[in-house]
């Protein structure tokens, strides 16, 4: 997006459905294989979307987002920390909270920005003048 344009709300290009029909297709297959990596897939894909598609949020909640999961999954589950189910609720829980911070921002220009962010207009024209 350049700067000077101004198009908040949903948004859908090709690379993002280029994105989830790999995550899914990826997950459709190895659900036979390891069920447990076919979920974390949908699962990562799914907040790909959301994060991107949605609330289209900033990329440093999107990476403690990422930092957390994988700590989550990773470290959690492999010395037993944490459970798959306690890792995606607790990754669901992380969610929520930077959700509610990004809708906080001035800058938040996600679906339905204008009811949560009515003022974001003049903010994005204060900062591209």
């Amino acid at each position: 997006m350049n700067n000077t344009d101004f198009k908040p709300g949903f948004r859908l290009s090709i690379f993002d459905i280029g994105i989830l029909a790999i995550g899914f297709i990826g997950a459709w297959y190895l659900k036979d294989i390891a069920v447990d990596l076919s979920y974390i897939l949908l699962f990562v894909v799914c907040h790909f979307f959301y994060f991107c598609n949605i609330t289209r949020m900033s990329r440093i909640p999107e990476l403690i987002w990422a930092v957390c999961f994988v700590a989550l999954c990773g470290v959690g589950v492999t010395y037993g920390i944490v459970t798959f189910n306690e890792a995606f609720i607790i990754s669901l829980l992380i969610t929520v909270v930077l959700t509610a911070f990004e809708l906080r921002k001035p800058s938040y220009h996600g679906v339905l920005w204008s009811k949560i962010n009515p003022s974001l207009k003049e903010w994005f024209e204060s900062k591209n003048t």
